[in-house]
């Protein structure tokens, strides 16, 4: 009996074992995503900006263009730029000049400088590149879309109908790409101006309210599936 009692306390320690070094192990984690820093030059500036490159061996993949809200930075698109890397996209997302606020005109040019980088890099492929911004950078993503006819379509998360002179509907009224319009209820002035953007849009078009997820890139931080959403989107259009 006491052999046998032994036995069994030897086999259940060994199990206790394991079980502690699996748990210490925890779960898996997925691989990191291939993130650098690079430069970007617009009007002759250095603009700071963080690329995302495709996933090798997957052929050329289409690319997006991050542009972040009114006095952020590049880093508030790191999760989401995480995510387009491992579903075969690369992407860019850059710090605008004078943090969003330098006018139409820079935001402008600083989104052409990002189209220019994506459409020399061998892994992408330069005919399907799309653009995503929130708040003022949606505005700024908006009026490059529209006046670069290679931008493939455009979703704007919490766009205005004038964000400090930066103005939609003008730009919305020549954009025949597609385009996906994204708000919170609550957020009135950015819900407002989607669904006057959705009115006036001329192509194909998709609009989304979300309620009490936020402004802009905090959307992401909701739980409401906003990153799907901008996958499905951008699956169905580059």
């Amino acid at each position: 009996m006491r052999g046998e009692s032994r036995q069994r306390f030897s086999a259940g320690a060994l199990l206790g074992l394991a079980l502690l070094f699996v748990a210490t192990l925890g779960p898996a984690t997925p691989t990191a995503a291939a993130v650098a820093r690079v430069t970007l030059t617009a009007e002759g500036q250095p603009v700071a900006a963080l690329y995302w490159s495709a996933p090798k061996g997957s052929g050329k993949a289409p690319a997006v263009i991050l542009l972040h809200m009114l006095g952020r930075s590049k880093e508030d698109w790191q999760s989401f730029g995480d995510v387009l890397e491992r579903s075969g996209y690369a992407a860019i997302a850059l710090d605008l000049r004078g943090g969003g606020d330098a006018g139409k005109a820079k935001l402008v040019a600083d989104a052409r400088a990002a189209f220019a980088f994506l459409s020399k890099q061998p892994e992408v492929d330069a005919g399907r590149i799309g653009v995503v911004g929130a708040s003022i950078g949606a505005n700024g993503a908006l009026l490059f879309a529209a006046e670069e006819p290679r931008v493939r379509c455009a979703a704007l998360l919490s766009p205005g109908l004038d964000y400090h002179g930066v103005t939609t509907e003008a730009a919305i009224a020549q954009m025949k790409r597609p385009v996906l319009l994204v708000a919170s209820e609550e957020d009135e002035y950015s819900a407002q101006s989607a669904r006057r953007l959705e009115r006036l849009a001329p192509g194909p078009k998709a609009i989304k309210i979300y309620s009490n997820a936020g402004h802009g890139t905090e959307m992401f931080k909701a739980g409401v599936g906003l990153d799907r959403e901008l996958l499905t989107f951008f699956k169905a259009h580059l």
